[in-house]
């Protein structure tokens, strides 16, 4: 078998890239912000804060806050990848690079389609601080609900991680369950992380597009005429050479196919 690779990565590699690469973007959107009742933020950095905030009411992009990491193909974010919590640079000035000067505190928050959370400002590096789950169970208990050990009978962990063996476990791509409060489990509320550090959620979700477009491929090589006449309901007169290439693209949540030989 001959594996065809772009850049050393395969086919499906680069697939899950494409899809850590989108969860790792905070996608641009006039959202609302929620703070959590511990939130604060040192003084010298109320302007870089000020400036986030803005930007989310206004829909903005907060790329230039995001991580230089980032402009890697291959950058991974532990935290965000098993439990979905982004982190923000408080800077004001933007750099040559795009991305603004960078803040020892940060911003740590939680996105969805609506609302922005602010858990806190800290330092920088507390990349598996359990009090952020705390935190999040504390204020939005809804949003972690799903990612919870319902479980009567279920007393606690037999062994509670502290944050530094939550980091160098995850160094390991390791999962680890994290016993919030006494029988108070939750699961890795950004889906984890694989054994190659990549994201949980992209591994899913490529496979879940390769199967997709497994079973399309399948039946056009089975029966092209039939799925032609689906697509082409007023007949297939304008097709002049039988021998039939198929080019498929992939357009913004569906996927489009060309037929070369007859355009």
């Amino acid at each position: 078998m001959i594996i065809i690779t772009y850049l050393g990565l395969t086919p499906d590699e680069i697939s899950i890239q494409y899809y850590s690469d989108k969860k790792k973007i905070i996608q641009s959107k006039k959202r609302i912000i929620k703070k959590s009742n511990v939130f604060s933020c040192p003084n010298d950095l109320k302007d870089g804060l000020e400036l986030i905030e803005k930007k989310i009411i206004d829909g903005d992009t907060l790329r230039p806050h995001q991580s230089r990491g980032f402009k890697k193909l291959d950058s991974k974010d532990g935290m965000l990848f098993d439990w979905d919590i982004y982190h923000l640079h408080l800077g004001t000035i933007i750099e040559s690079d795009g991305f603004v000067n960078r803040t020892g505190p940060l911003l740590y928050l939680l996105v969805d389609d609506n609302c922005t959370y602010f858990i806190d400002v800290q330092d920088h590096g507390k990349w598996s601080k359990q009090e952020f789950l705390k935190i999040i169970d504390e204020n939005w208990p809804e949003i972690i609900s799903q990612n919870k050990i319902k479980n009567n009978n279920i007393v606690g962990l037999e062994k509670n991680f502290n944050d530094q063996e939550i980091a160098d476990l995850r160094k390991a791509n390791i999962n680890v369950l994290v016993e919030i409060s006494p029988g108070n489990i939750v699961i890795n509320p950004g889906g984890g992380v694989s054994a190659s550090g990549d994201s949980m959620d992209s591994v899913h979700k490529h496979m879940e597009n390769k199967r997709e477009l497994d079973k399309l491929q399948k039946s056009i090589i089975d029966n092209p005429e039939h799925f032609l006449k689906k697509v082409f309901k007023d007949g297939l007169e304008f097709i002049t050479n039988p021998e039939l290439e198929f080019k498929m693209t992939k357009q913004i949540s569906v996927h489009q196919i060309d037929e070369i030989n007859n355009n």
